[in-house]
């Protein structure tokens, strides 16, 4: 399981003793995220830093916790990408666009994946 990416601010204090021991995003919207007050988490670029550090971690957890999910997604992806392919090969066939040229192969899947949506 992925640990918390930081549970201390650790910004360098200003006096040079070292890194901070305030809890990241103490005194800020964004707790357990970024730096603390002290060391600008309060600005509006230090709460923009803590949202994408917030973001990075929950993806990481999501891809630990449930690595089916990522795969579901591709496979979404390339269902909608073939269908996308289906639709503009149905279209030229409408409109009597001939293939020409030596790519037979093209064309003999083109017409095998049409009889598929039928």
């Amino acid at each position: 399981m992925n640990e918390h990416p930081n549970t201390k601010c650790a910004a360098n204090k200003t006096n040079g003793e070292g890194p901070c021991n305030n809890g990241s995003g103490k005194g800020t919207d964004h707790p357990g995220f970024g730096h603390c007050y002290k060391h600008s988490g309060s600005t509006p670029n230090g709460g923009k830093h803590a949202a994408k550090v917030e973001a990075a971690w929950r993806q990481r957890l999501a891809d630990e916790l449930d690595p089916s999910v990522k795969k579901l997604a591709e496979l979404r992806d390339n269902a909608e990408s073939q269908q996308i392919q289906r639709g503009a090969a149905k279209d030229l066939l409408d409109t009597g666009v001939k293939l020409e040229g030596d790519d037979t192969e093209t064309t003999i899947n083109i017409i095998v994946n049409m009889d598929d949506m039928d």
